[in-house]
């Protein structure tokens, strides 16, 4: 199972483990449970992800510019912004940065980039508002749909209650993260709450930014 992992046969992996977890005593499946599960979460790894760094992809908490660097080698979702060009992750920031991708939504339809009152670093873990953000700005900025950034805001005037509990109407993130529920690049962690302070790992954003077309 473990020579598998590491030959990157993630899917014979899996089936070794749980053949040994069966026949081992109970200790091994504790010891080895989470490189397991890292091997079933890479198990999907197909022509769509082959170009893309397999290390940034297991890592389980990644940085703002890991996350930029992951974007970059999936497929031309980033051609508006970098041409086609193999970016350093330093270049791609500064790039990704000055277009505003970062940025809250009515910021980036604003194009008030300068005045954005979250500083954003590219060293900083990537939580999943920041990951729903950038995802809804280049979803939009790709379809040049700039007048949907705020839809979800306006149909939601004058409402109290919000239909994810744990993001409030008037939060700078609100639109984002419906966009990206609706649209299912992200979903619900409980199927309630979007649990927007919470870590992104390197596959899951990769499995996100598959899906914007």
């Amino acid at each position: 199972a473990i020579s598998n992992f590491k030959n990157k046969n993630y899917i014979e992996s899996v089936a070794n483990f749980d053949e040994a977890f069966i026949s081992l005593p109970g200790y091994y499946q504790y010891a080895y449970s989470k490189v397991r599960n890292k091997a079933w979460e890479l198990r999907n790894l197909n022509s769509e992800t082959e170009n893309i760094n397999v290390n940034l992809l297991q890592v389980s908490e990644i940085t703002v510019g890991q996350m930029l660097m992951i974007a970059q080698d999936s497929a031309d979702v980033l051609y508006n912004y970098n041409a086609g060009k193999k970016l350093s992750e330093n270049e791609l920031f500064k790039k990704i940065n000055s277009y505003g991708l970062l940025n809250s939504a009515s910021e980036f339809m604003q194009e008030n980039f300068n005045d954005s009152k979250n500083k954003i670093s590219k060293n900083q873990k990537l939580n999943r508002y920041m990951c729903a953000r950038f995802l809804w700005n280049l979803y939009n900025g790709n379809k040049n749909t700039k007048a949907q950034l705020s839809k979800y805001s306006v149909m939601f005037t004058g409402m109290d209650d919000s239909p994810v509990p744990d993001v409030e109407i008037n939060s700078p993130d609100f639109d984002a993260v419906l966009g990206c529920i609706e649209l299912e690049f992200m979903n619900l962690t409980d199927g309630i709450n979007f649990e927007g302070e919470n870590s992104v790992s390197g596959i899951e954003f990769s499995e996100s930014i598959k899906k914007i077309k």
